[in-house]
């Protein structure tokens, strides 16, 4: 199902049939060095796509597949619950073959568009994101799509924060619904960042991710 398209992408629904694709993804090392989790083994990513499909049919968002306007995997992207706080987080992440051609801002500006306009009444309406300060890239297509950063984070030290809190200045870009879209219905509580029976973070707090874009317009 599509949830939302950009000028040249479009952000799905999961199916079994991802799991390949978004194994690709994460077990690429240069893709995942600024993800805390490091890379992931297929049966970990399998168990991303059960956790993001239950979280998108419990509240209406999660984390997306990203692809082209082809139906060629990109990425992911989407929102997590922001270590434990009461704000969703923006997070992507895109295969190395996609960097440097503006896609993260586009994602970035569209997934600010889409926070502000499917708010959820259980949390916080700030937009949050998180990211190592050596990743360069990330931080200026952040700032790039209006995001302040607050300094480092009271959660995770190694890491800053960065808050957008105004729909109307955060996101540059245009966005259009999906057919099937979410819509209003967001609601329930989000549980990308706790923990599983095993005491492991299922969430990704690295999120956000490697894409090496700030270098380009």
């Amino acid at each position: 199902m599509v949830v939302l398209r950009t000028k040249r992408l479009r952000l799905t629904t999961w199916a079994p049939g991802d799991a390949d694709d978004l194994h690709r993804l994460h077990s690429d090392p240069a893709v995942m060095s600024y993800m805390t989790t490091g890379t992931l083994t297929r049966a970990q990513t399998r168990e991303r796509i059960r956790t993001w499909s239950a979280e998108h049919v419990a509240r209406g968002w999660s984390k997306w597949r990203v692809e082209d306007d082809a139906g060629q995997f990109l990425g992911r992207a989407g929102f997590g619950r922001a270590h434990r706080t009461g704000h969703r987080e923006l997070g992507y992440l895109l295969a190395s073959d996609w960097w440097g051609v503006g896609y993260a801002t586009e994602l970035v500006a569209a997934l600010a568009h889409w926070h502000f306009t499917h708010l959820d009444p259980q949390l916080e309406p700030d937009l949050l994101a998180y990211v190592f300060p050596p990743n360069k890239a990330s931080r200026r297509v952040l700032e790039k799509n209006h995001f302040s950063c607050l300094g480092t984070s009271p959660h995770a030290s190694d890491q800053l924060v960065y808050s957008c809190t105004s729909g109307r200045r955060c996101g540059c870009g245009s966005l259009r619904e999906g057919v099937g879209g979410v819509g209003g219905q967001v609601g329930g509580v989000g549980f990308a960042h706790e923990p599983d029976a095993h005491g492991a973070d299922q969430g990704d707090q690295d999120e956000v991710g490697r894409d090496r874009e700030g270098r380009t317009g």
